[in-house]
């Protein structure tokens, strides 16, 4: 992942940061195109055809309440059961903020040239207002019904903190498919690391410290301070030796 993090930072990240910068305003002494200029006037032009842009394309899909459909096979002659999945399906995408975060991978794609998500899955607790029969007061009270659910999210992932085989040809799912594998790599707060070892989430050892912060967009430097942990969630291929009997 070393290897692939260096080459996509040395290729793309200085063009990334003078993306960003165009996009936000933020002037920066690298982006002078003379020596003698001194105007620090940004157009917003760039950034108004950015949002005009991805605004467009998210009316292009989100401009019906049912913003995709799903096909059933030609040999299924019940069609009302596809339909009720596509509504649960909707309804699922809506709860979990699916539609805004695909949303921000358009912008992210607008800005950058490069879109990228991660699908989780994850248990969560439903929680809902029910009558419970109360065995002492031999009656039906108000209160509070649990259910352990699965539920589907989507995350967008800044092309800053995505790395890929660097050997890919490809994009999207073939490029992912045709990769030996991919990363994401999160600067995490400290103590979210240790909180998830005490539930079990990450084995119990000993965590070490980054200086890396936030992506350094302009002249400033980040502050080193000890309360951030680099994670790196590797998807992809590994030797059978690594992997459990």
């Amino acid at each position: 992942v070393r290897t692939w993090e260096d080459y996509r930072n040395q290729t793309y990240k200085d063009k990334w940061k003078e993306y960003y910068r165009l996009w936000r305003g933020i002037w920066a002494t690298e982006d002078k195109t003379r020596d003698s200029e001194r105007s620090r006037i940004i157009s917003p032009a760039l950034q108004q055809a950015i949002e005009s842009a991805v605004s467009e394309q998210e009316e292009a899909l989100f401009g019906n309440v049912n913003w995709f459909d799903i096909t059933d096979d030609l040999d299924d002659q019940q069609k009302e059961d596809v339909s009720r999945l596509r509504d649960l399906l909707l309804e699922d995408f809506h709860i979990n903020n699916v539609p805004s975060n695909i949303a921000e991978v358009l912008l992210l794609g607008a800005v950058y040239g490069t879109g990228v998500a991660k699908v989780l899955t994850e248990e969560a607790t439903n929680r809902t207002i029910a009558s419970i029969y109360d065995e002492e007061m031999k009656a039906a009270v108000d209160g509070v019904e649990e259910q352990e659910v699965v539920v589907c999210k989507l995350e967008p992932i800044s092309p800053f903190n995505f790395v890929i085989d660097t050997a890919v040809t490809k994009h999207g799912t073939d490029g992912i498919n045709q990769a030996l594998g991919c990363a994401h790599i999160i600067i995490k707060p400290k103590h979210s690391v240790v909180a998830k070892q005490k539930e079990g989430v990450y084995f119990n050892i000993d965590i070490g410290t980054t200086s890396q912060g936030a992506i350094v967009i302009a002249d400033t430097e980040p502050e080193v301070t000890d309360d951030k942990t680099k994670i790196v969630e590797y998807y992809g291929l590994v030797p059978k030796r690594l992997l459990e009997a």
